[in-house]
């Protein structure tokens, strides 16, 4: 006897077993908890920094002797 045997003589009963199986598979599929966005904390990336007065002066005269190619450069030509 094989596992089918019953299924195929009683196929009243087996439509109404599968029409059972789907029904409790749709009931179970609309229970289950899911929601729509995950509950998600993210990162948050943060940067400072903090120049005193000399050293952006020292920094704007590197960067205009660097660019003008110049030998020197004065404080009021950087205005």
């Amino acid at each position: 006897m094989h596992l089918s045997a019953p299924f195929i003589q009683r196929p009243v009963a087996t439509t109404l077993l599968s029409l059972a199986l789907l029904l409790a598979g749709s009931v179970a599929y609309s229970l289950l908890p899911v929601a729509s966005l995950p509950n998600v904390d993210y990162p948050v990336i943060g940067a400072s920094a903090g120049l005193p007065a000399q050293a952006r002066r020292r920094w704007l005269r590197q960067w205009l002797l660097r660019w003008s190619g110049s030998s020197a450069a004065s404080p009021a030509s950087t205005r």
